[in-house]
């Protein structure tokens, strides 16, 4: 009788700690969207990504009124050049 009192605690609280994990998980995943909100006014915009292999990739980023080529790979980012208009990209992002 003893040890079923016992087994019964322990699934108990078992299913007591996993469903708090499970409701901190739902919390975290449904509130991320808030923390990570992107205004329409920041500084750096990314406007295209071009990978090249799994680690090395080019990304176009438009820093205030510029438009810049830059590659990216393990060991840093390198500016590569900047663009005069971007093609492909409509006239109201530039």
């Amino acid at each position: 009788m003893d040890l079923g009192i016992q087994l019964l605690r322990v699934a108990g609280s078992l299913a007591l700690v996993l469903a708090l994990l499970i409701l901190g998980l739902y919390v975290v995943r449904h509130f991320s969207s808030w923390i990570k909100k992107t205004g329409d006014n920041e500084w750096i915009q990314v406007l295209s990504r071009h990978y090249l292999d799994p680690k090395n990739y080019l990304v176009v980023v438009k820093s205030q009124e510029q438009v810049l080529l830059m590659g990216v790979s393990p060991q840093g980012i390198q500016l590569l050049t900047p663009l005069d208009k971007p093609t492909g990209v409509p006239s109201e992002e530039v």
